[in-house]
């Protein structure tokens, strides 16, 4: 049976560079791994998918925010996160990080 991946293309001079989806999917978890106020433990076969068309990238990603943090605050980090990670290890124009906020982690008492 055949892998079937999507990839995105970059050409130069000296030439071609394959990404694929899973590595920007690693990418983008890794990015906000140590965002403040994001729980649980997002993975990229957990949490993150990405997809790439015509050279544009759009992610998704599913968190739980802790409580007490500011659940659009945590999102607008989450964004600027990825945005920069991806931009940063593979010079890719992220064009959409949607955020999904799906469910409130509460801390552990002591």
């Amino acid at each position: 049976m055949a892998d079937i991946r999507e990839y995105i293309v970059q050409k130069s001079e000296d030439g071609v560079l394959h990404i694929s989806e899973d590595v920007l999917s690693t990418v983008a978890a890794l990015a906000i791994a140590d965002v403040e106020g994001v729980g649980g433990h997002v993975t990229r076969t957990r949490g993150v998918k990405t997809h790439t068309e015509c050279g544009r990238v759009t992610v998704d990603i599913w968190i739980r925010v802790i409580y007490g943090f500011s659940i659009p605050a945590v999102a607008q980090k989450v964004q600027a996160a990825v945005i920069e990670g991806i931009d940063a290890m593979t010079g890719l124009r992220v064009e959409t990080v949607r955020v999904h906020v799906n469910g409130v982690e509460f801390p552990e008492s002591k």
